[in-house]
């Protein structure tokens, strides 16, 4: 069979990914393919350039992220308020505020470190303690009420509520997403694979129009060549990163006084070339890594040999739903607010 370097379009970033693919169907569309296999399995991989698109979306920010952030300003603005009221009261003329004002001042105090700026996570946290504490104090709950601040709990508690609600929102939208952006990749793979087999088997067997096919794998290998060097450009830029920050950590010299071996045992960092932080959607399983085209084709199952996983309501995919980008994307579609990756 004829060596095609396909693999490399696994390795590329959701944004590479399209234009690769592409690029590869762009190259036979004023061609009149007449040997039938080539030209079924070609008009399937053309179906999936539209759908593709979708991975050039991801990143768009989440359309909750700007909300989460403006109720965390306000929940901010409000935990503020409530600080400079307490601090206002210590000094009012009302005995029954001033020492209202005295007991929250203290209490407020034992959350000083997270009062200062709006850290979403931190001020989750940091409001769940307040309001636990507030509900088992009575003391508090007296100072609160004599102190007349009890809408500033109450609109803190319940902003901090719908943050809470849009964060895990937010999240299961953004791991649909994913699971959607992976289910189109497989798929429109897997159809370039049948495609290039049939290409193969017509080069083979001297059909019409071998001649064509012949250039055209040709064509597509100098292309896989330069995603290639993207990719492996990409994993330099990564491993020189990786070592820079390496030489710039202080040295080890707690030993340097002792007889022996003063080699420092501190394990070093995973290297770039076996990392998997790369912001990529990986298709392990799916092809080998010496760029040979596979002679079996897929068809339509667990590609990993794995079993799909069963349906939960959460962005999960029943069966064959993994392969299927049209139920995928519909099911998405159905309840989804948006996409994101940056956020």
């Amino acid at each position: 069979m004829y060596k095609i370097n396909l693999y490399y379009i696994t390795k590329l970033k959701n944004q590479e990914f399209p234009a690769a693919y592409e690029m590869i169907c762009s190259m036979l569309e004023e061609e009149e393919l007449t040997v039938e296999d080539v030209a079924e399995s070609y008009e399937n991989v053309k179906a999936h350039i539209d759908k593709l698109h979708f991975l050039q979306n991801m990143k768009l920010q989440h359309p909750l992220t700007r909300t989460i952030r403006r109720l965390a300003d306000q929940r901010n603005d409000y935990l503020r308020s409530l600080k400079g009221r307490v601090v206002s009261a210590l000094t009012s003329p009302v005995e029954t505020e001033r020492k209202a004002a005295e007991v929250l001042n203290l209490w407020l105090h034992g959350y000083r470190e997270y009062l200062s700026r709006a850290r979403i996570h931190e001020q989750n946290v940091l409001v769940g303690q307040m309001m636990n504490n507030y509900q088992s104090k009575l003391a508090i709950q007296e100072a609160v009420a004599d102190a007349g601040v009890q809408p500033f709990l109450d609109s803190i508690s319940s902003i901090t509520g719908e943050i809470k609600a849009a964060l895990v929102t937010r999240a299961q939208e953004k791991t649909a997403a994913k699971r959607i952006a992976m289910a189109l990749r497989r798929a429109a793979y897997r159809d370039l694979k049948i495609f290039f087999t049939s290409l193969q088997m017509a080069i083979v067997l001297n059909k019409n129009d071998s001649a064509i096919y012949q250039r055209y794998l040709n064509e597509v290998n100098d292309i896989m060549e330069q995603f290639k060097g993207k990719y492996e450009s990409r994993i330099t830029r990564r491993k020189n990163a990786s070592e820079k920050a390496d030489e710039n950590q202080p040295e080890n010299h707690e030993n340097d006084d002792q007889d022996g071996d003063t080699t420092p045992t501190d394990s070093q960092p995973e290297s770039a070339g076996t990392s998997r932080k790369f912001n990529v959607v990986t298709l392990d399983g799916m092809d080998s890594h010496n760029g040979v085209m596979s002679n079996s084709v897929t068809n339509g199952k667990a590609i990993d040999g794995k079993k799909n996983e069963p349906s939960n309501g959460n962005g999960n995919f029943v069966n064959d739903d993994v392969h299927s980008p049209e139920k995928a994307i519909a099911m998405y579609n159905g309840t989804s607010n948006g996409i994101d990756q940056k956020s």
